[in-house]
Formats: C-alpha cells, structure tokens, sequence
C-alpha cells in the first residue's frame, strides 16, 4: 500500500524489513523522511526513530511518520514521530495527508 501511495510523489524510495539494518542506513546516508511500522523486526519503529534523532548522524532531525495498528498516542521525549497513522482503512488517505503536511514540497 505504502509503495503505491508513494509511487506518485518525486522521491527514490528505500525499503527494509528490518530496523537495525534500517538504523545502519539512516546513521550512514541522508535521507529525507522516514515512514517506519511500529511493528519491525529486529528494532521497532519507535527505538529506530529514537535511535536516529539521539544519534548525530545528518538524519537528526529527519521528520517520521510511524505507521501502528495500535491506538498508541503517548511516547517519552525525544522518541515522538511527527506523524502517527493508524492501519485500518483509511490508511492511504490518513497516510497522503500527514506525508504532505510533513513535506509540503510534496503536495500534489
């Protein structure tokens, strides 16, 4: 679904299924936002956005958007997305919005 939704904005999109060897590349290489499930391998969602902006890598202040099929809406400082979207049906359109919000250089 997420490869869809994006496949119609200007972004070269990497995908991986596990969080540590997702921490590897946002620590090594410059990337512009971060759209990550709660539920990873290895390391979730939440520690691999908190590992990143507690890092002093150039992806800091990377902005992230954490996809959940919990209702999850409380997180300790500094391990906050910017966007939380829930995994249900209105997925795609809750999805699009808070990309756009995120980067409105996006907007279609």
């Amino acid at each position: 679904i997420e490869q869809d939704i994006l496949s119609n904005y200007p972004v070269e999109l990497t995908f991986l299924s596990d969080g540590l060897i997702a921490l590897e590349h946002l620590l090594s290489e410059k990337f512009d936002f971060i759209i990550t499930s709660q539920e990873v391998s290895s390391l979730n969602g939440i520690a691999l956005i908190s590992a990143v902006r507690a890092s002093d890598s150039t992806n800091k202040n990377i902005k992230a958007i954490l996809l959940t099929s919990k209702e999850q809406r409380i997180f300790q400082r500094g391990c906050e997305p910017d966007a939380v979207t829930i995994k249900n049906n209105n997925l795609a359109t809750t999805l699009v919005t808070a990309l756009e919000k995120l980067m409105p250089e996006l907007a279609v």
